[in-house]
């Protein structure tokens, strides 16, 4: 009786150890690849908002933390820039 308890207690222990390896060396990796994916995405999706808002030729605030800049794309400064008359230059 007191050897099936021990026999039972060990292969418990056993089971949690194969659980806790495969947890460390299958599971988490593949938590850690869908998360790096997914910030991958999340940036990628920013940049393409923030290329699409700066195509409207706005200026747009980019903040981090205390500083901000502005950003417009060059293509607008060089319509402004053609679409001034020559006799104001």
């Amino acid at each position: 009786m007191k050897k099936n308890k021990v026999i039972v207690g060990l292969l418990v222990t056993v089971v949690l150890l194969i659980l806790f390896i495969v947890g460390m060396f299958v599971i988490k990796p593949a938590i850690q690849k869908y998360r790096d994916k997914m910030i991958n995405a999340g940036m990628e999706y920013a940049v393409f908002l923030l290329m699409q808002e700066v195509s409207t030729c706005k200026l747009i605030p980019l903040t981090f933390e205390n500083q901000t800049i502005e950003v417009i794309a060059i293509e607008c400064l060089q319509q402004q820039a053609q679409a001034v008359p020559q006799d104001l230059e």
